[in-house]
């Protein structure tokens, strides 16, 4: 993986919906199948990249399929990008990290009534969470010199003792703001995306998950709203265009299979597929 680095990744999702005239009755979990791939090169121009495109079919029983980057609300928990921790009794559990205010650059807490004491870098001092991964710039699991803000009423979970409460913010009207300035620990957020594609490499009679690097989101995405109908059945087909300039480089004469799964705004995660054994040439167009 560390070789192609400076390989550009990028995709792009189109959906083709059916409608429903007469609807049928589906379950509210989403439904796919596999349609159908190919592979697309572009010789005369890389820096638009080559393509896998990959169709899948799909069904859900109350229509709520996308999400819509331009809303905010999906930015919200619980789609928001990254999720800090509570310590507790050795163990972290996830709590939202969301932005309530546009006109307020820094973030908030949803703590949702979790327990423990937000988790810094300083949290790896413990001995009970020396499993924390270590801190190195450009690390995907810190974000150093940042400010948070707590609300009055989640205050247990603060370590005055260790982290750096650098104002409190007063209303008559409502509860105080602690604010902080410290390095947190962090991890993406598996709601954040709707769909993901897994790289199965074939290696005997087994196959290997390609590794993308720890950072990476690789070619999870989100595809957008679906539909404005509210509990009404949707059926279509899913496009999905993975973009890379360097696939021949990464899997030249390899045989693969992709691994497929998406989610809904309720978080109902649809059954998990695999597109049949490729080559890049066996599915060239």
């Amino acid at each position: 993986m560390k070789a192609i680095k400076g390989l550009s990744l990028f995709g792009g999702v189109i959906i083709l919906v059916s409608a429903c005239f007469n609807p049928p009755e589906f379950p509210v979990e989403p439904k796919i199948t596999y349609e159908s791939i190919y592979f697309g090169e572009t010789p005369n121009d890389q820096s638009l990249g080559d393509s896998i495109v990959l169709s899948i079919n799909f069904k859900d029983g109350d229509g709520d399929l996308g999400l819509d980057g331009s809303d905010p609300k999906y930015s919200q928990n619980p789609f928001q990008p990254s999720n800090l921790f509570l310590a507790k009794d050795g163990a972290i559990v996830p709590v939202a990290l969301s932005q309530h205010w546009d006109d307020i650059p820094y973030y908030f807490i949803d703590v949702e009534e979790k327990q423990g004491k937000l988790v810094t870098l300083k949290t790896r001092d413990q001995t009970a969470y020396n499993f924390l991964p270590a801190y190195s710039l450009g690390s995907c699991f810190y974000i150093a010199d940042t400010i948070i803000m707590v609300d009055e009423q989640d205050a247990a979970i603060l370590d005055i003792n260790t982290q750096n409460i650098i104002d409190t913010m007063h209303s008559q009207t409502n509860p105080s703001i602690y604010v902080l300035k410290d390095t947190f620990y962090i991890e993406a957020n598996p709601n954040y995306y709707n769909i993901t594609v897994d790289f199965l490499i074939k290696n005997g009679d087994s196959y290997d998950v390609f590794d993308w690097g720890t950072c990476s989101s690789a070619y999870n995405a989100r595809f957008p709203v679906l539909s404005d109908k509210d509990k009404s059945p949707l059926e279509g087909v899913l496009r999905y265009s993975l973009k890379s300039s360097g696939f021949r480089i990464m899997f030249s004469t390899k045989t693969l299979k992709l691994r497929i799964q998406i989610k809904d705004r309720l978080l109902h995660s649809s059954n998990i597929i695999e597109t049949p054994d490729f080559t890049l040439d066996k599915i060239r167009r």
